[in-house]
């Protein structure tokens, strides 16, 4: 009866992890009707600046007054440099003409955290950089895989989340910018 038992929820286990793999690896765009309620703030979860210190998540902001990109991501993510070499690239214009914020949060764990500090410094990038080594927040935030991004609007409420990046995204994403922002 005892390995019935044990089989049983061998198996239950089984389909809900194959269920829940199935759809935790959407990779499209997100975005949210009108008449949906977004989140406003960040969730009040703690987070470590580069220097160690802990904040909590929900006080980030944009002081620029604009959208804000929040990106999730690790050392070992090539898409994920990808993305954040290229937004890099891009930061200071859209800081002068969308006054947009990025935020990136690392996603590496105890084995690679020590990376995170050595990288940023030799990417020079130019964004605030955060890391969430035990993967609260990714959770909080549904986080499943990287590079995983959440754009806010100037008000700070979520207006879409995209997994994955590819050359050209960057252009999708100004065009969204410029919407949220206000420009044509």
């Amino acid at each position: 009866m005892k390995k019935m038992l044990v089989l049983c929820s061998c198996f239950l286990f089984g389909i809900v992890s194959v269920l829940s793999q199935e759809t935790s690896t959407n990779t499209d765009l997100v975005v949210l009707e009108k008449d949906q309620t977004p989140s406003t703030l960040l969730p009040q979860v703690k987070i470590k600046n580069l220097n160690g210190s802990q904040i909590g998540a929900e006080s980030l902001v944009n002081e620029l007054g604009g959208p804000t990109i929040v990106s999730f991501w690790a050392t070992w993510c090539k898409p994920c440099l990808l993305e954040l070499n290229t937004l890099n690239k891009l930061y200071e214009q859209w800081q002068k003409e969308l006054n947009v914020k990025i935020i990136a949060i690392s996603y590496d764990d105890a084995r690679t955290i020590s990376k995170v500090g050595p990288m940023v410094k030799s990417k020079s990038w130019k964004f605030d950089i955060y890391t969430d080594e035990n993967q609260e927040l990714a959770r909080v935030m549904g986080v499943n895989m990287i590079p995983h991004s959440f754009i806010y609007d100037a008000s700070g409420k979520l207006i879409k989340q995209h997994n994955s990046f590819a050359p050209g995204d960057e252009e999708t994403l100004y065009e969204e910018l410029k919407a949220l922002a206000g420009k044509k």
